[in-house]
């Protein structure tokens, strides 16, 4: 048997993971073993995304194989994501660089915003470094989340703003890879960062190191823990 999973396929299915099965006429859905997947391709296309970023909606389907050998697709649809392709930890900063793709491109004044989850949400914004209308950079304000902190420990979201004249932001994510788990495979180191500023009315002795650490989640989302050790 052989089916093809088309462009219009993928717009029904949108963004998501999704089960394969087989059905006979007259019979109950079946779960499809993985077998071998040629996922090459996806290698040389992440390439070109990255390099030169569609001003089309992104589309990406991957085949992989579940622990128990079943066979599964990860699907993105999107008409605008926000892709990182490095991030940098070292000399006391942490730099994260990406892509824009899809409808919308990087208009002065956008910015990377940082966003705490959890009951006390608050945002923290910094310029972002465009490097033409769709690439862009930013140092993340490391600074002001550590002095804004509540809790021994925080999660920090990634989100791009292109348009700061717009409220909408995109989520900024590792997703589109020829491999599934993106969490297990990326692994950034921590930074040490003195927690807090020095105060007239209070001495800390000694100074204790909040440490922060870039990571991307199950779901491809990158973000930071804010750790107060």
């Amino acid at each position: 048997y052989t089916a093809v999973l088309t462009p219009e396929a993928m717009d029904q299915l949108g963004d998501g993971r999704w089960q394969v099965t087989m059905r006979a006429p007259r019979g109950p859905a079946i779960r499809m073993k993985a077998g071998l997947r040629d996922t090459r391709a996806l290698i040389d296309a992440r390439a070109r995304m990255v390099t030169r970023p569609p001003a089309r909606p992104v589309i990406w389907n991957l085949p992989y194989a579940q622990p128990n050998g079943r066979l599964m697709l990860r699907t993105v649809v999107r008409d605008l994501h926000a892709e990182c392709t490095r991030v940098r930890v070292g000399d006391g900063r942490i730099t994260v660089e990406g892509v824009l793709c899809g409808d919308g491109r990087l208009e002065p004044g956008a910015r990377f915003v940082v966003s705490r989850r959890g009951r006390h949400a608050q945002n923290v914004a910094v310029a972002v470094e465009a490097r033409g209308p769709r690439q862009f950079r930013a140092d993340i304000p490391l600074r002001a989340v550590v002095d804004h902190r509540l809790d021994r420990w925080e999660d920090w979201d990634w989100w791009l703003q292109p348009d700061p004249a717009e409220r909408r932001k995109v989520r900024v994510c590792r997703l589109l890879e020829d491999f599934p788990d993106v969490k297990a495979a990326l692994s950034y180191s921590s930074l040490p960062l003195v927690g807090d500023a020095p105060s007239d009315l209070a001495v800390i002795h000694p100074a204790r190191p909040v440490w922060i650490r870039p990571y991307c989640s199950a779901s491809g989302a990158m973000a930071m823990n804010v750790v107060d050790r």
